[in-house]
C-alpha cells in the first residue's frame, strides 16, 4: 500500500508538471549569458550524461572576422585549428544549493589555461563568475541574454 502512495505521488508530479523546488532552482541557470565582453555563453548539461553543467561559446563578442578565430592559445597543438564558436569554455560544475555551482573550470582562450572556478545566480537574469589563481581572484557579472538577441551557432 505504501508503495502504491509514494509511485501515486510520483505520477501526481509527472502529470501536473510540476518539478520539486531543489531540481527548479538548479535549472534556473540554464540558457543563454551574454558576457561582461559582450559574447554569448549557452549553459546547458554537460553532454556525459551527468547533472554538471557546460558552457559554450554562443557567439563571439568581436565577431569582425572573415573566417572564424580558432583556438590558438591552446596548449595542445592538434587543437589550435579548432572554432572558438562552439567551444566548451566551462564544465563540470556541480550544484551547491542556494543558487550556486562549484567544482568546475573555465578555459580561457586568451592564454590557453584552464582554471577552478565557481558560479552563482544572484537574480533569474544575473550571474556572477569567479576564478582565483593563487590569491588573485576576479568576478564577472553576466546577464541573461534577451530572447531577441540569442544568435545561433554557426560553424
Amino acid at each position: 500500500m505504501a508503495t502504491f502512495i509514494r509511485g501515486g505521488f510520483v505520477a501526481l508530479f509527472l502529470l501536473t508538471g510540476m518539478v520539486p523546488p531543489a531540481l527548479a532552482a538548479e535549472a534556473d541557470i540554464l540558457g543563454r549569458w551574454t558576457t561582461h565582453k559582450g559574447g554569448q555563453i549557452e549553459i546547458a548539461p554537460c553532454d556525459d550524461g551527468s547533472r554538471q553543467i557546460c558552457g559554450f561559446i554562443a557567439r563571439l563578442a568581436h565577431d569582425d572576422h572573415d573566417t572564424p578565430p580558432l583556438d590558438t592559445q591552446n596548449p595542445e597543438p592538434a587543437l589550435r585549428d579548432r572554432p572558438l564558436l562552439g567551444l566548451k569554455l566551462f564544465f563540470d560544475f556541480d550544484y551547491d544549493g542556494d543558487d550556486r555551482w562549484k567544482g568546475g573550470r573555465i578555459y580561457n582562450v586568451e592564454n590557453g589555461k584552464t582554471y577552478k572556478s565557481k558560479l552563482r545566480l544572484l537574480s533569474q537574469d544575473q550571474l556572477k563568475l569567479s576564478g582565483c589563481v593563487f590569491i588573485f581572484c576576479s568576478s564577472y557579472t553576466w546577464n541573461r541574454t534577451p530572447p531577441a538577441q540569442e544568435e545561433t551557432i554557426d560553424q
